[in-house]
């Protein structure tokens, strides 16, 4: 209707895509073993296709998007200025259980169908929740069911004095309570990155690459035992911190572009504003 009318049509996002690969989960990968690509070509009928990053912008174009329809305008879910207000819309995240002089950790679950382990996450959660001076919160990706902890297991980590499962509070709040944070399926690190939050990347999770693994801003584990070692660190106050210069970088890459730090969403008015001009 709105192209009957003459109004541009612009596609825009949402959270962050954090993946360097296309194959990012078990339905792409089922239909390329099959010879048939993902198919973008439909989305060649908006007027734009913005993205975060030109990370992404070249996933879209491998499948099918003409160049010419994307523009890499950042990210405006972690735009400095959406943080400021991001931050103070939520409430306070009280523990439902005692988490006093105890490391407090949250583990973001990832979608099980992106490449992941699943029995070696459930493995790793099992053994954290194990460590005597830790608090575990568990929390279910934001999807719903394809990042669900098993319900038939949930009675058995949820008998435990220091783990606790979290389906209602916001990561923001999540991550403002902790002091740990283990993520390798979310953008929401970059929210951990913002709160200056440690945050442990088990890569060896999944088979998936993202912007983590080509930056220095996370802890980043190859077994168990890594993450295990992390948080022992941590507690002793070993745990070294990132680099702001790696951090400054990754923001340029995904929140700005590939640009110096600018205003994020006053780009994305103005941009906006100058294709609604040209009807």
């Amino acid at each position: 209707v709105a192209k009957g009318l003459g109004a541009p049509v612009c596609s825009l996002p949402h959270g962050l895509n954090i993946y360097l690969n296309s194959d990012i989960h078990q339905t792409y990968i089922a239909k390329i073993k099959k010879g048939i690509l993902p198919n973008f070509k439909p989305w060649n009928k908006y007027d734009r296709i913005v993205v975060q990053s030109h990370f992404h912008a070249e996933h879209m174009k491998r499948f099918g998007l003409e160049a010419n329809k994307i523009s890499v305008w950042g990210s405006a879910r972690f735009s400095p200025e959406w943080q400021k207000v991001n931050f103070g819309i939520y409430e306070t995240f009280i523990s439902k259980k005692i988490s006093t002089n105890k490391v407090k950790i949250v583990f973001m679950l990832p979608h099980w169908i992106y490449n992941v382990n699943k029995d070696e996450t459930l493995r790793l959660i099992k053994d954290i929740s194990k460590l005597k001076n830790i608090h575990l919160v568990i929390k279910d990706h934001t999807r719903g069911d394809t990042g669900e902890y098993p319900r038939n297991e949930r009675n058995i980590l949820n008998a435990k004095e220091n783990v606790e499962f979290e389906t209602e509070a916001s990561s923001t709040s999540l991550i403002k309570w902790c002091d740990l944070i283990i993520n390798f399926g979310s953008s929401i690190g970059l929210e951990a990155i913002y709160q200056e939050k440690s945050i442990i990347y088990p890569r060896y999770l999944h088979s998936n690459q993202t912007i983590h693994d080509v930056t220095n801003t996370t802890h980043i584990a190859e077994c168990g035992g890594d993450v295990l070692n992390y948080i022992d660190k941590f507690s002793s106050d070993s745990l070294s911190l990132v680099s702001k210069d790696e951090v400054d970088s990754l923001f340029k890459n995904v929140v700005y572009g590939s640009k110096d730090p600018h205003d994020v969403l006053g780009f994305y008015y103005q941009s906006l504003k100058k294709i609604a001009e040209k009807i």
